[in-house]
């Protein structure tokens, strides 16, 4: 199952709640036609290598999406994301790791609580549950308050 169609199907979000991706879901084969973030494509590859260095480090990584539409009755459409949520990482070790993968430097890293727009209780992730069907998790805000974001524009 396309862990999207949660999104598009089932779920329904108000524009100022944080649903996030996990970020190998996000970016897999299956929902990459699904998924457009704001890098240009040929710049994607080293996000995604940038991604997998960063889970060997025991990091969490999740594309923040900040739009969905729904395009066909069977629930096929478009998730936009322009922002990565990091935790277990330090925002120097984030940096050295941009670096060393190659990948666009974003247009700002900060904490997820100096973000402008941030003024929500709940993030929501919508991912796998046993790698078939798609679950929603709710969490507070506390648990990701000091997380790394990285944004691109």
């Amino acid at each position: 199952m396309n862990i999207l169609k949660e999104i598009f199907t089932k779920t329904k979000f108000e524009d100022d709640e944080i649903v996030l991706v996990p970020f190998e879901d996000y970016f897999d084969k299956e929902n990459r036609s699904y998924c457009k973030f704001s890098l240009d494509e040929e710049d994607i590859p080293l996000l995604t290598e940038f991604g997998k260095a960063l889970k060997n480090t025991g990091g969490e990584i999740f594309v923040s999406i900040y739009g969905y539409e729904l395009e066909h009755k069977n629930g096929s459409g478009f998730a936009y994301g322009d922002c990565l949520w990091i935790r277990g990482i330090s925002i120097g070790d984030v940096s050295k790791l941009i670096t060393l993968c190659g990948s666009s430097e974003p247009t700002e890293i900060c904490t997820v609580e100096e973000l402008p727009q941030f003024d929500c209780s709940s993030v929501y992730i919508v991912k796998y549950k046993d790698n078939k069907n798609g679950t929603l998790e709710e969490y507070f805000i506390k648990d990701f308050n000091t997380a790394i974001c990285l944004y691109w524009d």
